[in-house]
């Protein structure tokens, strides 16, 4: 009787043992795969980050080209002829007169030239995804795509209800609450509930980012390209 209750707790004694074993395995597996999750999250934060980044370099690219062009255009503007051709009927010889010499016998009237208005960009040009960059009415425009459930949550709390403002995607990938395009801006400039025009429609301010360090002025798009 003394063999077989030995042998049952044995018995049992192995089960627990074997029990706590794979408990340990377990829960070392569990760990391994909640770390491995919390990588994989820092790096997308970090490969946020970098884009953002790289969209903001892109963009004083871009206005660096396009300061480049309107100097160039000034100048090609502002170029004046340093001689006036005079023409000599007695040999028919072309003599180059200097223009400050000229000038005695052809009177020239100086008036300004009217400043030029500013021309908005046409309607049917917008920011698209292979663009990456557009100037708009408000000013320079970029687009990003991210999960935009924390920033609908903020709103929410705002005041934005379902039934006045749902969340919807565009046919074009434009992210939308309720009748406008969610961007995000400088909060510093463009406070949270601003509306602002683009370039793709009338916009709400719902979001901000880091490139708002650099940035200050500058609209990103909400899309899913």
């Amino acid at each position: 009787m003394i063999k077989v209750n030995n042998a049952i707790v044995l018995c049992i004694f192995c089960v627990l043992a074997c029990g706590i074993v794979l408990y340990a395995m377990f829960s070392a597996k569990t760990n391994a795969l909640a770390e491995e999750v919390y990588n994989l999250r820092e790096q997308q934060a970090c490969l946020s980050t970098e884009t953002d980044a790289i969209k903001v370099e892109l963009g004083d690219v871009t206005d660096t080209l396009l300061d480049c062009k309107d100097r160039v255009e000034t100048l090609e503007d502002n170029v004046v002829l340093g001689s006036v051709v005079k023409s000599d009927e007695a040999n028919n010889e072309a003599n180059v007169v200097p223009y400050d010499v000229a000038i005695e016998f052809i009177p020239v009237e100086e008036t300004a030239e009217p400043e030029q208005p500013k021309v908005l960009p046409p309607k049917d040009q917008h920011l698209t995804r292979q663009s990456g960059v557009f100037y708009g009415e408000s000013g320079k425009e970029t687009y990003y795509n991210l999960n935009m459930s924390g920033v609908v949550s903020i709103m929410r709390n705002m005041g934005y209800t379902e039934e006045e403002y749902p969340y919807w995607v565009r046919d074009d990938g434009v992210k939308m609450l309720g009748d406008y395009i969610m961007v995000a801006c400088d909060f510093g400039i463009r406070p949270r509930g601003t509306i602002v025009e683009t370039s793709l429609g009338t916009a709400l301010v719902c979001d901000t980012g880091g490139f708002a360090t650099g940035a200050s002025t500058l609209i990103d798009i909400a899309v899913t390209w």
